[in-house]
């Protein structure tokens, strides 16, 4: 967790107080808000641990196989839908926790080095999507995806057989399957870790978002063939009401990753992005509540934590150490603004 200026929980949101329209007219016990704890609540949406990847996925909290870069403590990232009791269970593989307004679903399974990993994500993501069409909140919003050794394969020479290539073939096939378009594609992020498991964490509501697009980068659903059989399938963002979900955002402009090995330029091609983003959305960085930064090295912390504390003046962030789905890429930045 970064020495930031501002709270530890981020501030409750109200979409009375939006400046744009909303997608649909939502109430106000809609809201949502996430803040950082160093235990669970058990009166939150989702709880989702930042700490040793071989910590056990329970009812109550979500393991993201990623570890906080603040010394090494625990971390739980805690949503909140407080204006309405949570019910919890467990189908199949899929460990849910729900209100009459959202759903948070995980599912993980074991992803051994000859995995085929295409088939695995299938099948995760065929298991995460059956339980959303079961319940009341049947539009998905926002994933988060944990890939181990997310750039295995490329030694081989052909670099199809990249894991993250085989992981966006998987997921098209379960999301083809499940009658989802390029349109109603979610948000979504995608990094890599050095644990056994591939993890899927996923947040559905009741009412749809406006899935948005960023001008100045081709729609990740449309990247050329050079980028593997598959193209990655997500949304840039996700608006919904007065709430805006940005995706895992890097320094790439139209398909094309720019300044490799550069963490600066990186950073301020990132936060370009995500100014553009906003823009769609009728938002400014000030809206922006809760960050995750993530960092492909360790010693990246420091110059990525002033970076943030010096553009997202009313933002709570993470830093947390994942490899990028592109391996020429340094730092990914994924937002929730109210």
């Amino acid at each position: 967790m970064r020495p930031t200026k501002t709270p530890l929980s981020a501030s409750d949101i109200s979409s009375a107080n939006s400046v744009n329209p909303p997608v649909e007219t939502l109430s106000s016990d809609t809201t949502l808000r996430v803040c950082l704890h160093r235990s669970d609540d058990a009166k939150a949406l989702a709880n989702i641990q930042f700490s040793d990847p071989s910590s056990v996925v329970n009812h109550g909290s979500f393991n993201s196989e990623l570890m906080p870069l603040d010394g090494g403590s625990s971390l739980q990232e805690s949503w909140f839908n407080a204006s309405h009791g949570v019910t919890t269970g467990q189908s199949g593989d899929v460990v849910w926790r729900a209100t009459e307004d959202y759903l948070f679903a995980a599912v993980s399974g074991p992803c051994h080095v000859d995995a085929d990993v295409a088939d695995l994500t299938d099948s995760l993501y065929s298991q995460l999507v059956a339980v959303v069409l079961q319940s009341q909140t049947q539009n998905i919003l926002r994933c988060w995806n944990y890939l181990p050794d997310i750039h295995a394969g490329m030694e081989q020479g052909d670099t199809d057989n990249e894991r993250y290539k085989q992981f966006c073939t998987g997921r098209l096939r379960a999301l083809t399957r499940a009658g989802l378009t390029q349109q109603t594609y979610p948000s979504a992020s995608a990094v890599g870790h050095h644990g056994q498991r591939l993890t899927v964490h996923l947040l559905a509501g009741r009412q749809a978002g406006n899935h948005l697009g960023n001008d100045q980068q081709v729609e990740a659903y449309q990247y050329p063939r050079q980028y593997g059989v598959s193209s990655p399938s997500f949304a840039r963002a996700t608006l919904l009401g007065s709430l805006l979900f940005i995706s895992g955002t890097a320094s790439i402009i139209g398909h094309a990753s720019c300044h490799p090995g550069d963490l600066d330029r990186q950073l301020a091609t990132t936060l370009d992005n995500i100014n553009h983003l906003l823009e769609k959305a009728n938002k400014c960085l000030s809206d922006v509540r809760y960050l995750r930064v993530y960092l492909r090295h360790s010693d990246s912390y420091q110059v990525a934590c002033d970076f943030v504390n010096t553009h997202f003046l009313n933002a709570t962030a993470v830093f947390l150490q994942a490899d990028i789905c592109r391996a020429d890429l340094l730092v990914e930045i994924e937002c929730f603004c109210d």
